[in-house]
């Protein structure tokens, strides 16, 4: 369809559809006997067919052929090749954070199809924290929008191309909760005001008492003779 015809090109950007088409032939079969994101591959005398169960198992197979294919002198070359594959997690994801620095654009698209060609189908993008917002809301002041944010259009290009490569977006919003930057431009917004710093004495260091120097025992360096009363010991007389 549409989708597929878009998602094979990102994920084999050394080609073109046109390319595809005049060098090989690919044959997508939707086969109810595969679960969900499950697929199969068979690639053998220049025909490669595709077996899925779903939109996203067929991203899964094309991605399995875009990880094997070469262009070589302007011609894609698949190695033969019978592939059967399904995910165990139904949850592979990857969040990214432009809450605390905000992506070049054109980098969290590539890092998008890096996750599809993974076969991930999960992407957490974590939108605001207590350094502001990494999208520019219109509802939202000006003070509280990152530098670099993305715009409602961007926004909308992130939300297409996660359709095309088949991942789920899952967009957090940290409310009430690292919202410092919010909280600065709309004072306002607290249902209950923020209690004063606590005031912490310092405490002063009081002089420790002095102690009276205890003079230590003065130690004779010279030896200790033994007493005069201790008998000399005699080695003993050799027997007769």
């Amino acid at each position: 369809g549409e989708k597929a015809a878009k998602l094979l090109p990102l994920l084999l950007p050394q080609c073109t559809v046109e390319q595809v088409e005049a060098n090989a032939h690919i044959c997508c079969k939707k086969d109810i006997g595969l679960s969900k994101e499950a697929y199969r591959v068979d690639a053998r005398d220049g025909i490669v067919t595709i077996g899925y169960g779903d939109y996203l198992g067929l991203r899964n197979g094309l991605a399995a052929i875009a990880q094997y294919a070469r262009l070589i002198h302007g011609e894609i070359q698949l190695p033969l090749m019978r592939l059967q594959d399904a995910p165990v997690c139904n949850h592979r994801g990857v969040m990214l954070d432009i809450a605390r620095g905000v992506k070049d654009f054109d980098q969290f698209c590539r890092d998008m199809v890096l996750m599809a060609k993974a076969r991930m189908n999960v992407l957490h993008i974590h939108i605001n924290d207590g350094e502001g917002f990494g999208i520019q809301l219109q509802s939202l002041p000006e003070g509280v929008q990152l530098e670099n944010a993305y715009s409602l259009e961007q926004v909308r290009e992130i939300t297409d191309l996660a359709q095309v490569l088949g991942l789920e977006l899952i967009p957090e919003l940290d409310i009430p909760a690292h919202g410092t930057a919010l909280l600065e431009q709309l004072p306002e917004l607290p249902a209950v005001p923020a209690a004063p710093a606590p005031v912490v004495e310092e405490k002063k260091e009081e002089p420790e008492e002095s102690k009276p120097e205890v003079e230590a025992p003065a130690v004779s360096e010279t030896p200790t003779e033994a007493p005069s009363d201790v008998p000399e010991q005699t080695p003993a007389e050799e027997a007769p």
